[in-house]
């Protein structure tokens, strides 16, 4: 039978005793690092005396296969920095995250098909100062509903061209489960003779502008830009393939949301499986769907498994017995 699994940590926890829900890693920060830096373990503070610098573990060859992520949180956040994972096999690539200043929890999504042997984990920073953790864990991510959208930012902030961006970072993409035909969803305030534009930066820091915006009305293939309409105050872009990848390639950097004379207030994150469920009401007469931990629909789910029911707009996990 197909038993509902009961929300409370704790029951989740034994349910996936076999695949760890957390492993703190702070206690052992600080056995890897280079350049001018050094670490207090009493107070948690990194001090980066030299740019570009790294501190954080040195793991020769790890078997994190059980988890998906680190997570790095922060006490004050001022100078900026990126979370580097490295793998032992040399055809991978490194994921890098980038973490801009006041952000106090980021994470960087470990790549499955080379998390079984992770060489190296470290802080790099952006500039001069010092960085104080507070928490450093391996984690299994989140479940993500297919149905529902998921906000990657949220504030007001009036952007620049560059530094006054609104960064994302490709873990953001990955944990939301993007894919081919979502929607992202620009809320925002616009003037006239604005301009806006969607890039992302590669592996060699060149900015390139993301796919989908290329082929809006109005782009500027020039400025690589487009004009927000000022009587509107959301704008949508359907993700195409060439976007995913982008959105999801860890050895780019950021992914920045730029402008002149606009203030971005949210941006959301659309999955077209959304669609499946609207105009359902009477949720006890919607058929059931199964999705595994990824997102992915599943049609037959097997004995010993956990999957995502959903129900019209009811959500849950549960374990196949």
């Amino acid at each position: 039978m197909i038993k509902r699994l009961l929300t409370s940590a704790a029951i989740i926890s034994a349910a996936l005793s076999a695949n760890a829900d957390t492993f703190d890693m702070l206690p052992s920060f600080g056995s890897s690092g280079w350049g001018d830096s050094t670490y207090d373990a009493e107070t948690k503070t990194i001090t980066y005396v030299g740019n570009w610098t790294g501190k954080g573990w040195w793991l020769e060859s790890a078997d994190y296969s059980a988890f998906d992520e680190i997570v790095i949180e922060t006490k004050g956040n001022a100078i900026g920095y990126s979370i580097v994972v490295e793998y032992v096999d040399a055809n991978a690539t490194s994921t890098n995250v980038s973490v801009n200043k006041e952000v106090d929890k980021a994470s960087a999504t470990l790549d499955p098909q080379y998390k079984n042997a992770v060489k190296q984990i470290y802080l790099q920073n952006h500039e001069i100062g010092t960085l104080t953790l507070t928490a450093a864990y391996l984690q299994n991510e989140a479940v993500v509903d297919p149905t529902a959208p998921v906000v990657l930012w949220e504030g007001e902030k009036a952007v620049d061209w560059w530094e006054k961006a609104v960064n994302l970072s490709t873990s953001d993409f990955i944990k939301a489960k993007v894919a081919d035909g979502d929607k992202l969803i620009i809320s925002y305030k616009a003037e006239p003779e604005n301009g806006f534009k969607v890039i992302y930066v590669d592996s060699s820091w060149n900015d390139q502008p993301l796919p989908a915006m290329t082929k809006v009305e109005g782009y500027n293939e020039e400025y690589q830009t487009f004009n927000l309409p000022v009587d509107k105050n959301e704008y949508t872009l359907t993700l195409g393939e060439g976007d995913i990848a982008q959105l999801t390639n860890t050895a780019n950097h950021d992914i920045k949301f730029c402008g002149d004379k606009v203030t971005l207030t949210k941006i959301t994150l659309l999955h077209a499986e959304a669609s499946a469920v609207e105009g359902i009401c009477n949720d006890s007469e919607a058929p059931v769907e199964y999705y595994n931990l990824q997102g992915m629909k599943v049609s037959h789910p097997a004995e010993g498994g956990i999957y995502i029911r959903r129900q019209g707009n009811k959500v849950s996990k549960i374990l196949v017995r």
